[in-house]
């Protein structure tokens, strides 16, 4: 038995009727949600230089022998932070000595060029607040050995620091 065309058509529309609220009503819905995240404050610090060297010592020189170096310091912009500086070998901040084996020579490292702040661990540090991660800070460390220093033998004296920023 054959259908005619009229009843196929008809079946056929039949079938889609269902479907078609739903393709006639196609819709949309939303949401909202937040974005958020915490900016960690971070310094990075780097040496600029090749340390302090005070050249040759002349023990019997008339004026203190005097030097200076840098070394440069990043933080998280509006960071504030401090930097402190090691006792090194001698233990004691306000007395540190460079050493040839057991031989000494007494040095100090200052905040200022006037050489009248005590650069140590936690006196005399030095603060700053932080003006951005690829906006270097330049710290000068001022160092000096102090005249007349007869009883130091010859050699090559050395000693190490540490500079520790804190924020």
């Amino acid at each position: 038995m054959r259908l005619g065309k009229t009843v196929r058509n008809t079946l056929a529309g039949v079938a889609i009727l269902p479907l078609a609220p739903l393709l006639a009503s196609a819709g949309s819905t939303s949401t909202t949600f937040g974005v958020s995240t915490t900016i960690a404050g971070v310094c990075v610090v780097s040496t600029a230089s090749s340390g302090l060297s005070f050249g040759t010592y002349d023990p019997t020189s008339a004026s203190d022998t005097v030097a200076n170096t840098t070394f440069k310091v990043e933080c998280s912009t509006g960071l504030a932070y401090t930097i402190g500086l090691s006792p090194g070998g001698s233990g004691t901040d306000t007395a540190r000595t460079m050493s040839s084996g057991s031989n000494h020579l007494n040095y100090g490292l200052y905040a200022n060029s006037g050489l009248s702040t005590n650069w140590g661990a936690s006196t005399g540090t030095v603060t700053g607040t932080g003006t951005g991660l690829t906006t270097e800070q330049t710290i000068t460390v001022y160092g000096k050995i102090p005249k007349n220093q007869y009883t130091a033998p010859i050699g090559a004296y050395a000693d190490s620091i540490t500079a520790t920023v804190t924020y």
